[in-house]
């Protein structure tokens, strides 16, 4: 199969929707769980893997169902893996050339600046991939989502 720009803007996107609705069904899940008389942090100036931290740092007290607690924290570990690649796959840029889309490759070119003492450098680590394997990420990105999404449905509507 011959693979075009437009099949990999259609994986790609779907990877952003995927890690938006997850990031959304995050904040719900920190509003609805968190007691009500308990301060909540300024959610949308977090990002989804800080959310998913302040949920790892809850007590049993601080919540209206210490047992779902329980169970999102058992998800956590597997989360939090999924989430610190989100920065690389939406931010990082992506290198579209045409011989590689073609057969299904894309390269994704991550910019690191460096600090030291002798000034600012950048190292740019250029990194493939096929599109089976964003495919691949895709599911698991969804997976987590949709691991959330029950999480967040455990909750009565109002508490």
């Amino acid at each position: 199969m011959r693979y075009t720009n437009e099949n990999f803007f259609s994986i790609i996107g779907h990877i952003s929707v995927f890690f938006s609705t997850w990031d959304v069904l995050t904040s719900l899940l920190i509003i609805r769980l968190v007691k009500r008389q308990s301060p909540l942090p300024i959610l949308n100036r977090k990002t989804l893997g800080q959310k998913l931290k302040l949920l790892g740092g809850l007590a049993p007290t601080d919540v209206v169902d210490p047992a779902l607690l329980g169970r999102v924290q058992l998800a956590l570990p597997e989360a939090l893996l999924v989430a610190e690649k989100r920065n690389r796959f939406i931010h990082d840029q992506w290198l579209f050339a045409e011989e590689k889309i073609t057969t299904g490759e894309i390269g994704l070119l991550s910019v690191e600046v460096v600090v030291g003492s002798e000034g600012r450098t950048a190292n740019m680590a250029p990194t493939n991939f096929h599109i089976t394997e964003l495919y691949t990420f895709l599911e698991t990105v969804g997976k987590q989502q949709t691991i959330f999404h029950g999480l967040l449905e455990s909750l009565p509507v109002s508490n």
